[in-house]
């Protein structure tokens, strides 16, 4: 999974998540890979043509691809905001539940904030430094922009 269940602890305190969840790892686990599936599909490029206008198609496969190191003095090489990202985002899934000693409008908060910068992500306004597509992934679909107008019609 790109974000564990003990790195949730940045986000909302154990007992918290264990009063709403009645401790149940499983409830937090789906809401932690609904929310990687949510963050990952603004990464993703739809099939209409405004996405072929030059804006980075991500690679979302390989940046949602990675894991927490497992082993000491391994690298995380996962993009530290979209971790943040998906903890955030996980935890308003996690907090629909019940809403126990935390603060309900900050979260909502944080979670509105999130999903707006995802949209700039999504239509270019930030632009990232992560795994981009290369062209041969994007298919050979791609047609170069073309303007113009019909030749002038006479009733002659």
């Amino acid at each position: 999974m790109f974000v564990e269940v003990e790195e949730m602890k940045s986000v909302m305190y154990k007992y918290q998540m264990d009063e709403i969840t009645e401790a149940d790892n499983d409830l937090v686990m789906i809401a932690i890979q609904a929310a990687t599936d949510q963050v990952k599909s603004y990464f993703r490029n739809g099939n209409k043509k405004h996405w072929q206008d030059g804006r980075p198609l991500y690679d979302a496969d390989v940046i949602f691809g990675k894991e927490k190191p497992t082993l000491p003095g391994e690298t995380d090489e996962r993009n530290k905001l979209l971790v943040e990202i998906v903890k955030n985002i996980a935890e308003w899934y996690i907090l629909r539940l019940s809403n126990v000693d935390i603060m309900f409008e900050q979260v909502k908060d944080r979670y509105d904030r999130d999903i707006d910068w995802l949209k700039q992500v999504q239509s270019g306004e930030v632009i990232l430094d992560l795994p981009v597509l290369a062209d041969n992934d994007i298919g050979n679909n791609r047609q170069p922009f073309r303007f113009g107008s019909r030749q002038k019609f006479n009733h002659e």
